[in-house]
């Protein structure tokens, strides 16, 4: 299945389209959650701020969520040498995520329209998403997945399909450079939850499709059993084991 990740500006998206091919599971098989419902039911995600006040509305789920990032510092003067160390510590990036733990391997499917009041752009309130092992995500580990056009216009809309696997945690992230001069908004809706996971084989070899699993083969017949010859003592072969290191990505800001 080709799936497309498309990402474009109002009114038009044209902006940029990847696509990515996995294997999904058979309709017959296939469980899917349309909007914030059952396990994406908006009690089963978390928000979380690092260095941010951003927060998350739900009052229109299950149809839609909005999500808001940080704009803790407006009130201050960052350039001033008299803040406390607690009140610059608020001029400084942070990041807003509403996250939850993905049940089983799935593919996720929802549109974003994002706009900011941060007359600088986007590129100071960025949106996309975080995949980790772990939570709360904040981005230090796995790569921050932009998803709007750092140097385009203030309202952007896209739809994004992406694959997560079974018990990792996905997070809608908006970060935030300066934590000031208006937060960004993103109103995610069109929500659906594909389950990947394959169709269980039937018992029965009739039952069996040549689409799904192998039929079972017949039982073979015992063969008397052979004497046995007991050959000399060989050495042992070693298996050597490697480590895989992974490369931590870090997100750099302009």
């Amino acid at each position: 299945m080709a799936v497309a990740i498309t990402r474009g500006t109002l009114p038009g998206l044209v902006a940029a389209t990847v696509s990515v091919c996995w294997a999904v599971a058979s309709p017959a098989a296939a469980q899917v959650t349309t909007g914030f419902t059952g396990d994406y039911a908006p009690e089963n995600w978390q928000l979380f701020n690092g260095n941010a006040d951003g927060s998350i509305d739900v009052s229109s789920a299950p149809e839609s969520v909005q999500l808001t990032g940080g704009n803790q510092a407006d009130d201050l003067n960052c350039s001033s040498t008299s803040l406390s160390l607690l009140e610059a510590s608020k001029c400084l990036p942070g990041v807003t995520n509403w996250y939850i733990e993905v049940p089983e391997d799935s593919l996720l499917s929802f549109r974003w329209s994002y706009q900011t009041a941060d007359s600088g752009g986007p590129g100071f309130d960025s949106f996309g998403y975080v995949i980790e092992d772990f939570p709360p995500p904040q981005g230090d580990g796995q790569p921050f997945i932009e998803l709007i056009d750092i140097g385009g216009p203030l309202q952007q809309v896209g739809v994004t399909q992406i694959q997560v696997a079974a018990k990792r945690i996905f997070a809608l992230q908006i970060a935030t450079d300066d934590n000031r001069y208006g937060a960004a908004t993103v109103i995610i809706d069109q929500f659906t939850a594909t389950s990947l996971a394959p169709e269980p084989c039937p018992d029965s070899p009739e039952a069996a499709s040549a689409d799904s699993c192998p039929p079972e083969e017949p039982e073979q017949p015992e063969e008397p059993e052979e004497p046995v010859s007991v050959p000399e003592p060989t050495s042992a072969i070693a298996l050597g084991l490697f480590g895989l290191g992974g490369w931590v990505l870090r997100r750099k800001r302009r």
